[in-house]
């Protein structure tokens, strides 16, 4: 099953082991080449009673080999959390529903499903196509892969001296970040604002309601070892106050205030 290898994931002690894992999914029944996603577990033909009611359904229909969203976007979150953002990058790039084309997928890619019928499904015109739309926990593992690729998760820490310290180490393709400005308007507490998004950079909500907007002239990865990284900070206040701020965190007061909600507006330079 996916979902135990993903577990095992989680607790595996070096990089190297957790490398091997993936490939060996990635050579079992669990991937379906055709559609390059991952299906919920390997042949469950001939299995008992005792594993629940998977294998009642055909195969590649609902829990039995086909494409649990839910249990897929854990899969690919944890290849993110685990050190692997290369391997996640290229996965989601056909894994992830808003790639999908609506053509194959069957409906909007807008539109979130519960699961997609994999290539063993014995009806080829269904294949790959999105079954029983809704809002579950598919969706709380999206934001979950957003929030991390962001960098947002993990933004406050303590410094070696013992101070909170802000820093902002998002793990994101040069493909995230805008090609031409745009204008866009966006909801915060419940208040439609507009914001002017320059070419080349790449926008998030911190707790919901900070605008963070990252700044890659170069548009370089920002993972790796040729990664660019924050080398400055602009904080903008509620009042509209700016702080500057040089160096790739920001530590002690002013990171309080970004905690606090003081700060309403983050501007990250990459470099």
């Amino acid at each position: 099953f996916l979902e135990s290898q993903m577990r095992i994931m989680r607790v595996l002690e070096s990089q190297e082991e957790v490398n091997a894992l993936y490939s060996a999914i990635r050579k079992s029944a669990m991937y379906d080449e055709p559609l390059k996603m991952y299906r919920t577990s390997e042949v469950l033909r001939g299995a008992t009673k005792d594993i629940g009611r998977s294998h009642l359904f055909p195969r590649g229909w609902l829990e039995n080999e086909a494409i649990w969203l839910h249990m897929e976007y854990k899969y690919l979150l944890e290849i993110l959390r685990c050190g692997m953002p290369d391997e996640f990058h290229a996965d989601m790039k056909d894994a992830l529903v808003p790639f999908l084309r609506a053509e194959s997928y069957g409906r909007n890619p807008l539109e979130n499903s519960s699961f997609i019928v994999s290539t063993v499904y014995g009806e080829s015109r269904k294949q790959g196509i999105g079954y029983q739309a809704r809002l579950s926990g598919a969706t709380a593992e999206f934001v979950s892969m957003c929030t991390h690729m962001s960098g947002l998760d993990r933004a406050f820490r303590l410094d070696a001296e013992g101070k909170l310290c802000f820093k902002l180490e998002p793990v994101l393709t040069g493909d995230f970040f805008a090609t031409v400005p745009a204008s866009r308007q966006v909801v915060i507490d419940g208040i439609a604002e507009e914001f002017e998004f320059p070419a080349n950079s790449y926008a998030c909500l911190l707790f919901g309601k900070v605008m963070v907007i990252y700044h890659n002239v170069s548009r370089g990865k920002t993972y790796g070892l040729d990664a660019v990284k924050a080398l400055s900070y602009m904080l903008t206040t509620a009042d509209g106050e700016e702080v500057s701020i040089d160096g790739d965190s920001v530590t002690g007061e002013h990171a309080e205030q970004i905690r606090s909600g003081a700060i309403r507006r983050i501007d990250v330079r990459l470099e």
